[in-house]
């Protein structure tokens, strides 16, 4: 590997082009080839980010030696087969997430990247944001003490704010509590670590008639520790989203809702300190780190276990919200 990770994307949507800036704007990173199907748009990222090298077909990018890191912005049911194929190419990969949309194409990940040269990062990127870093360390330290109860949400307006939600949906499908949920989800195993256990209820149907997609899902999880977590995920809302989460973490010796701490004794509550902006903002951090890790072998801030075990959580919640059933979640 030369001093400069050489860099592919696949997949130049919305995210895609936001991370393609991010890349290009790393010092330790060269952005060296991009893929998209639709040509003029492809074209037009390349003369603006001056990348000489675009295909159409990804099979084309990774038959290149000279890419270190395959970076996939790809629709959610294409993640699993480019990462296979990536790893089978040979090449590190950061995936956004969920990681997979099947517990077998997780598992299935997770084997293949363990016996593979090269590592998969998953981008949780709640995991690179100042505010839940600081969470974070608070946790470790053990001044919350012993986690026992969480809750979260994750509430948008998709559904109201695009006419076109339900067909887009019908072409590219991932349940909410994938898409959505799986960012609470691990941010709380962060927190406390593996899911064991979960039950769900979800609704559709109510906030648009006539939806036949899934409006609100409630989920309860229970893990490892003994700790509690409840999550409530809603596109079809009409609450402004906030950008904590909703995130309450509640410890033996402090509880934190919001950005607010509440100390065993002290009836009374107080602002965090805002936390200090050690990195670049939104998906910049997530490339920084990556690229960092890559390069100094140093771990990933999201390996493809932390990833998988993430993903499986949510999508073992989908499963007991349409069976009413308590199952059991597997940690790989």
């Amino acid at each position: 590997m030369s001093t400069k990770l050489q860099v592919g994307i696949v997949g130049l949507g919305g995210n895609g082009g936001r991370f393609l800036e991010a890349y290009a704007t790393n010092r330790r990173a060269e952005v060296v080839a991009l893929c998209d199907v639709r040509d003029d748009h492809r074209q037009a990222l390349q003369d603006k980010y001056g990348v000489s090298s675009g295909y159409a077909d990804y099979a084309e990018l990774l038959r290149r030696d000279d890419i270190d890191l395959v970076s996939i912005h790809a629709p959610d049911d294409l993640h699993a087969p480019f990462t296979l194929d990536a790893l089978d190419a040979g090449k590190h990969v950061f995936v956004e997430k969920p990681m997979a949309t099947t517990v077998e194409d997780c598992l299935r990940m997770v084997e293949r990247a363990d016996a593979a040269a090269t590592r998969v990062a998953v981008g949780h990127v709640l995991r690179t944001r100042p505010h839940f870093r600081m969470l974070k360390e608070m946790v470790d330290a053990g001044e919350l003490g012993s986690i026992y109860a969480m809750r979260s949400h994750y509430l948008t307006a998709s559904m109201h704010r695009s006419a076109s939600f339900i067909e887009t949906a019908n072409r590219s499908y991932s349940h909410s509590m994938l898409t959505m949920g799986v960012h609470p989800v691990d941010l709380m195993r962060w927190y406390a670590g593996d899911v064991v256990e979960v039950q769900a209820m979800q609704n559709r149907g109510i906030a648009m008639p006539g939806n036949p997609r899934d409006e609100s899902v409630t989920a309860l999880y229970r893990f490892a520790s003994g700790a509690t977590g409840s999550i409530t995920v809603c596109w079809a809302s009409n609450y402004v989203f906030d950008s904590f989460y909703g995130l309450e973490l509640h410890g033996s010796e402090a509880s934190v809702v919001w950005d607010q701490i509440h100390r065993k004794g002290v009836f009374k509550a107080v602002s965090l300190p805002p936390p200090p902006e050690t990195t670049r903002p939104g998906y910049a951090a997530e490339v920084d780190s990556v690229v960092d890790s890559l390069l100094d072998d140093a771990p990933l801030f999201c390996d493809v276990h932390e990833g998988a075990r993430s993903a499986i959580a949510c999508l073992m919640a989908v499963e007991a919200a349409e069976t009413g059933k308590t199952l059991q979640v597997p940690n790989p």
